[in-house]
């Protein structure tokens, strides 16, 4: 990526310097805080630590300074693969450098760090700070306020002032930044840093909608992402960073000195993560952060953002509309998720929707939507399939009037559509072959010889990471079995969802009853919610690829599981923790042998009502406050490990 910094330096004698600055103050200020977080999309308990910053920031309005740096193994995205870039995950968040990052503020490697950790001003706390740096633990949100007020109440030897601009027709940031020192540095030499941060991306946040209500733009999950994640509002991402990561040196250190710089940035097209994915770029949603440091230690800091368009509407997905039609004789309702990036409200504008090269359907809609909000739109106009075929993707586009849009690239957004094609393959089962009862956790269904059964009404829950016995009968030997589970929702049983495959029972076998098991294991990242389960058999022969195959003789069943986030995943080993009495009438013992472990109690609704640390050794949780009813408390080690224990007051 190229980029322009021309650098000026302009450096005047102590007695000239007053009246040469612009917009620094020459008044001795105390300091402002730089809040470098750790992040990941795929880290749960991120959101707690988004939350508290934001809330203290929004508390202290310019004075805190959030660099969201995503980092780590939990840094993978999880929307559908963009198609020019199929072997990336989409979106690619993780920093490029944020090794040097991870080495700054914990002192570790990318797979044994804490997730979320943070660090102020890059600080040392002796009692806040526990991975071998300067960062905190970002579930222990009672330490936010201790650390960033310690901060604030401090005075700075060095004031310093960012402004930002936009030259449209280069597509670049103009950044002026001026520092003044109100007093001697201790050391001669000090760094400037300057970096670029990216806002308003909008994609997938575990736990998003549990931690962090205030940034999730929607009203329910998005079942296009793979963990069924609400979309979030991504912000204060790190994308850039002008100078090394050491910053650029200041040798002009003394009380009176001033410091000037005019950069210019280019804005690509689009930032390039770590992982080869691409995040697609915007100049008016980026913001600049400048700070200094001397030693390790940042002294004080500023930021602006880039000036906003008074229009800049985006198409984000296509909210409730469903990707599948179920009936082409019933009108299909069209829906768009819009969030308006404008600096004003966004008003009476057109919107339409079009199928592949059919008639473009046209409305207008006639409320508001605030500047940084969203809205889901509901065509009038419904959707007529009834002329659809099967096994044919139709391609439909939503878009919004670009008449001075800032950002046209993004009033238009694309999807595909088909009709459901579900296929109920029947085979020969009238001497015994398929099955005769089928067992998995809370199915247990006896049946006859069906051919084909549609059994979706039974349904069990499964839980994400946990292993279960999946058990056949059948009336005749020489049996295989293929299990498979719907995992994406699209109507089609594809190799990649295969559970059980090709097992025989009572091989060499003829008339008789037979039962065997098999142990299946639902994985860790298993999308949540209602899925298809096909059990498919066939006599003497591997049950075929194809999962509406039929073959001469053996049966197939179809039921439904619906996946559950766990409450008790065994990443965390059951020695490391006891908690009792439970139930309890609200104070539950807690023994933690051999590693600290961060914890967050929430209720039903997923609401915060407790977190902190347990050190080795022995602790409680008292609910007594609380009313009567289910909690849960989840434990997480420095490594990311996490294990959820429910808590039963009564």
């Amino acid at each position: 990526m190229k980029k322009n910094y021309p650098l000026v330096i302009v450096l005047f004698l102590c007695s000239l310097l007053v009246n040469s600055q612009t917009f620094v103050s020459t008044t001795a200020e105390n300091k402002k805080v730089v809040a470098e977080e750790l992040t990941g999309i795929h880290c749960y308990a991120c959101p707690i630590l988004h939350n508290a910053l934001n809330e203290f920031s929004n508390s202290n309005p310019g004075q805190i300074f959030i660099i969201k740096v995503h980092a780590g193994g939990f840094a993978w995205g999880c929307a559908p693969p963009n198609p020019d870039e199929p072997n990336a995950p989409n979106p690619d968040f993780r920093y490029a450098g944020d090794q040097q990052y991870i080495d700054l503020l914990q002192n570790c490697s990318a797979t044994s760090c804490s997730y979320p950790s943070w660090a102020a001003n890059r600080r040392t706390f002796p009692s806040l700070t526990y991975y071998g740096g300067p960062a905190m633990s970002g579930t222990a949100t009672n330490i936010v306020p201790t650390a960033i007020n310690e901060l604030l109440s401090e005075p700075a030897f060095v004031n310093i002032a960012t402004q930002v601009d936009i030259n449209e027709a280069s597509n670049q940031l103009e950044i002026d930044i001026e520092a003044y020192y109100t007093a001697n540095s201790p050391n001669d030499t000090n760094y400037l840093h300057v970096v670029i941060l990216q806002d308003g991306y909008i994609g997938p946040q575990s736990s998003g909608h549990t931690y962090n209500i205030d940034y999730v733009v929607s009203d329910g999950p998005n079942g296009n992402y793979q963990h069924s994640e609400y979309d979030y509002l991504h912000q204060d991402r790190l994308v850039d960073a002008i100078y090394s990561f050491s910053g650029d040196p200041i040798t002009s250190t003394s009380q009176g000195d001033l410091i000037q710089r005019s950069l210019t940035y280019d804005v690509p097209d689009s930032y390039i993560g770590a992982y080869g994915g691409s995040v697609q770029a915007f100049a008016s949603r980026l913001k600049v952060v400048a700070f200094i440091t001397d030693g390790n230690e940042v002294i004080n800091a500023s930021g602006d953002s880039a000036p906003m368009p008074d229009k800049d509407l985006a198409v984000i997905n296509l909210a409730d509309t469903e990707s599948i039609v179920d009936d082409i004789d019933e009108p299909q309702t069209i829906s768009a998720r819009i969030f308006n990036y404008g600096g004003s409200a966004a008003s009476n504008f057109e919107i339409s929707y079009q199928i592949d090269n059919g008639d473009i359907v046209s409305e207008t809609f006639n409320g508001s939507i605030d500047s940084w909000g969203y809205l889901d739109y509901t065509f009038n106009t419904q959707l007529d399939a009834s002329s659809w075929v099967a096994d044919v993707d139709y391609n439909i586009t939503v878009s919004v009037d670009s008449t001075d849009d800032s950002n046209p690239s993004d009033n238009v957004f694309s999807s595909v559509m088909s009709i459901y094609t579900f296929c109920y393959p029947s085979m020969d089962c009238s001497f015994g072959d398929g099955l005769q009862n089928f067992t998995f956790v809370d199915i247990n269904n006896d049946s006859g010889c069906e051919g084909y059964g549609d059994f979706m009404q039974i349904s069990t829950d499964v839980e994400q990471g946990e292993s279960y016995d999946m058990s056949f009968t059948t009336g005749y030997g020489s049996q295989y079995f293929r299990v498979w589970i719907d995992y994406n929702d699209d109507l089609v049983f594809s190799s990649e969802e295969l559970v059980v495959d090709n097992p025989v029972l009572a091989d060499g076998q003829t008339a008789g009853s037979y039962t065997g098991s098999v142990s299946v294991t639902i994985p860790t990242d298993a999308p949540l919610g209602p899925h298809l389960m096909r059990v498919k058999t066939n006599w003497s022969a591997a049950v075929p690829d194809d999962a509406c195959e039929e073959t001469q003789y053996g049966e197939t069943e179809d039921y439904t599981i619906n996946i559950v986030e766990s409450l008790g995943v065994q990443i965390l080993d059951d020695s490391l923790v006891d908690i009792f009495p439970n139930p309890s009438n609200g104070l539950f013992n807690v023994e933690v042998r051999g590693i600290q472990l961060d914890y967050i109690v929430t209720n039903m609704l997923g609401q915060q009502i407790g977190n902190g640390r347990f050190d080795v050794g022995s602790h409680s949780i008292n609910l007594s406050d609380q009313e009567n009813g289910i909690y849960f408390v989840t434990l997480m080690s420095s490594a990311g490990a996490s294990k959820t224990f429910k808590l039963v007051k009564d």
